[in-house]
């Protein structure tokens, strides 16, 4: 530290992660993925997400490989939204955020391996930021609730001109 005393800290490298709020502009739904998770000690209804790790896969790339794995969706449209540290206290892991629209179902999806994934889809009326209790998924809605308030802000703009 600063005052020259000696601490100790645990730190978890694991490595990066993607996550993405999946809009099906056909269905005009969102997609969302429910599964068992420990940390929680139950289920959780949350954004599609994965890990980084295929050695030099960019975070587009993961997320795209991601979103046919867990829902079997092709991307038509991935956007940033933003790039964090989920908990910077004691891991390393940075989290990219985007918003994804899909259309064309190629496969099942359900995920690989143990994940046994169930599909949720959801019409937007039904998101707020009490849907979720992860912050990736509350972060994702939050980003959609605020650019749905900015286009109203600019329609009102441009009607008040």
């Amino acid at each position: 530290t600063e005052s020259g005393k000696l601490v100790h800290r645990e730190v978890v490298n694991r490595g990066n992660a993607v996550a993405g709020l999946i809009y099906n502009t056909d269905t005009k739904k969102y997609i969302f993925v429910k599964q068992f998770r420990p940390g929680a000690n139950g289920d959780l209804v949350e954004i599609v997400a994965g890990t980084m790790d295929v050695e030099n896969e960019t975070p587009e790339h993961c997320m795209e490989r991601e979103v046919m794995e867990e829902v079997g969706y092709k991307v038509d449209k991935i956007q940033h939204i933003q790039t964090c540290f989920c908990s910077p206290g004691s891991m390393t892991e940075q989290l990219h955020i985007f918003y994804i629209e899909v259309s064309e179902k190629l496969q099942e999806g359900g995920g690989v391996g143990d994940e046994n994934l169930e599909l949720i889809e959801v019409e937007e009326k039904m998101l707020s930021e009490h849907f979720a209790n992860d912050a990736k998924t509350i972060i994702s809605i939050l980003w959609l609730k605020n650019k749905q308030m900015q286009k109203l802000l600019m329609k009102d703009t441009a009607i008040d001109s």
